[in-house]
């Protein structure tokens, strides 16, 4: 089993600053080192840069509010594995959205955003690393209605 937490996996693969400095600016810290078992589908540095205007705009006045819902966006209860998540077909974020996992041969997608890395194993749950960043329901509802949660060069997908 592995010794250290959700927040020190994700923040030693390198790939997740910017996840990493979202959750720390939310102060989220203790929810990530908490004993409750998480499944963190943490957006690699580069999905970022890809997401609307609209996203950056409700992020950018930094209300620790909106940064806490967009971490909770990518937390999900309990320990996946991606086989799990295969096998149950949605999960079901922390912020109460349900997130549709979808497997075609060696790909697998978590609404719309591709895992890039799978079943990091640390003490309190298991990371997942994914293509895209996911939005909370209330951005959504004010695009295409398009049902997936990924937001990314300005268009839904």
């Amino acid at each position: 089993m592995a010794v250290k937490s959700l927040l020190q996996i994700v923040s030693l693969c390198g790939e997740f600053n910017l996840f990493v400095a979202a959750a720390h600016a939310a102060r989220m810290e203790g929810v990530l080192e908490g004993a409750e078992p998480l499944t963190v589908l943490a957006p690699v540095d580069a999905a970022f840069g890809a997401v609307t205007d609209e996203v950056l705009e409700w992020l950018i006045d930094r209300r620790r509010a909106n940064l806490a819902e967009l971490v909770d966006v990518h937390l999900v209860l309990g320990a996946h594995t991606l086989r799990d998540m295969i096998g149950l077909g949605a999960v079901e974020s922390r912020h109460g959205e349900l997130l549709c996992v979808d497997a075609f041969e060696s790909c697998v997608a978590v609404d719309g955003a591709v895992v890039v890395r799978r079943d990091v194993p640390a003490a309190n749950g298991i990371l997942h690393g994914i293509d895209q960043v996911l939005a909370p329901r209330r951005l959504r509802a004010s695009g295409s209605g398009q049902a997936s949660n990924s937001l990314v060069g300005g268009r839904k997908l």
